[in-house]
C-alpha cells in the first residue's frame, strides 16, 4: 500500500492571530453579561459554524484538515461558553426570558401543557443518549483505532526512509522533510483522538449544565419568587429543554465532521489506485 505523506501547512500566523482572537471572544462570552438578542445572534451562529464546519470536511481533501483538530476544541468550548450565557439569563428571569430562539425550539419540543414540557424534555434525554452513545463514542472509538493504525504504518514508512538515507538515495534534506510529513500525520491524528474525546466531554458538561438549570432555577423560584413548585419545574424543564437540544446538535456536528475526516482517510489509504 502506497502511504502519502501530503499534508499542506497552512499560513500558522494567521491560524494563530484567528484562534487568539476567538479564544478571548469564548473568554469574554463566559465573564461579561450581554444581551439577550446577541444571545440568539450567538447560538444561530453557534449552529450555522458547526454545520458549515461538517460541509467543509466533507468536500475537502484530507491534506487540508490538518487545523481541524483546535477549529474542534474551540468550536465546543464556544458552544458551551453560549450556553453558561443562556443560563445566566434564564436564571436571572426566570418565566420572563425573552430568547426567540431558546423559545421558539422549546416550544416546538415541548408542545403546551406540563405533560408536553415532561415528553419534550424525555425527548431530549433520548437524543443525547443517541448522540453519545452512537455517534460520539463511536467516533472516539474510530479515532483511537485510526491512530493506532497510523503509527503502525508511519513507524514502518520511517525505517523505510532510514534506510534509504542509509543507502545513499535520499539526502539529508529529503530524509528531515519526509521525517517532518511522518510527524504531521502522526500529530494530525493523535490531535484528532483528543479532539473527539473533548466533544464528549463537552457533552457531559452540556448535560451537567442542563440539570444545573433545572435545580437552581426551580429553588430561585420557590424560594425568592413565591412561584408554585410545579409552575417552577414546568418553567425550568421548557427551557433546559431548547438550550439543551441547542448546544448538544452543534456537538453532534462537530462529532460527524470528525467521524468524516477519519472515513475519508481510510477510503483514501484502501483506495486500488493508492495500492
Amino acid at each position: 500500500m502506497n502511504f502519502e505523506f501530503s499534508y499542506t501547512t497552512p499560513d500558522m500566523n494567521f491560524a494563530r492571530i484567528c484562534i487568539l482572537i476567538i479564544t478571548l471572544v469564548v473568554g469574554a462570552l463566559i465573564i461579561i453579561p450581554i444581551p439577550v438578542i446577541i444571545l440568539d445572534i450567538l447560538i444561530i451562529l453557534n449552529i450555522v459554524f458547526s454545520i458549515v464546519l461538517l460541509l467543509v470536511v466533507l468536500f475537502l481533501k484530507v491534506e487540508n484538515h490538518i487545523i481541524f483538530p483546535t477549529l474542534i476544541i474551540i468550536s465546543t468550548i464556544y458552544c458551551v461558553s453560549v450556553k453558561v450565557c443562556a443560563v445566566r439569563h434564564i436564571l436571572t428571569k426566570g418565566d420572563d426570558f425573552d430568547g426567540w430562539v431558546i423559545r421558539f425550539v422549546s416550544s416546538i419540543l415541548t408542545g403546551s401543557g406540563t405533560n408536553g414540557v415532561v415528553i419534550g424534555f424525555i425527548i431530549f434525554i433520548v437524543i443525547t443518549v443517541l448522540i453519545v452513545v452512537v455517534i460520539i463514542k463511536g467516533t472516539i472509538q474510530i479515532a483511537e483505532a485510526n491512530k493506532e493504525y497510523t503509527l503502525l504504518i508511519t513507524s514502518r514508512e520511517r525505517e523505510k526512509v532510514n534506510s534509504e538515507f542509509s543507502s545513499g538515495l535520499i539526502t539529508k534534506v529529503d530524509l528531515l522533510t519526509k521525517e517532518y510529513a511522518i510527524f504531521v500525520i502522526n500529530n494530525f491524528f493523535h490531535a484528532m483522538e483528543c479532539a473527539s474525546n473533548f466533544i464528549f466531554a463537552g457533552v457531559k458538561a452540556v448535560i451537567y449544565i442542563t440539570a444545573i438549570i433545572i435545580i437552581a432555577g426551580i429553588h430561585i423560584d420557590v424560594l425568592f419568587r413565591g412561584i408554585h413548585h410545579s409552575e417552577a419545574v414546568n418553567t425550568y424543564l421548557f427551557f433546559a429543554t431548547g438550550t439543551g437540544i441547542l448546544t448538544i446538535l452543534p456537538l453532534f456536528f462537530l462529532s460527524t465532521a470528525a467521524w468524516s475526516i477519519i472515513f475519508q482517510d481510510q477510503m483514501e489509504r484502501h483506495d486500488p489506485k493508492n495500492i
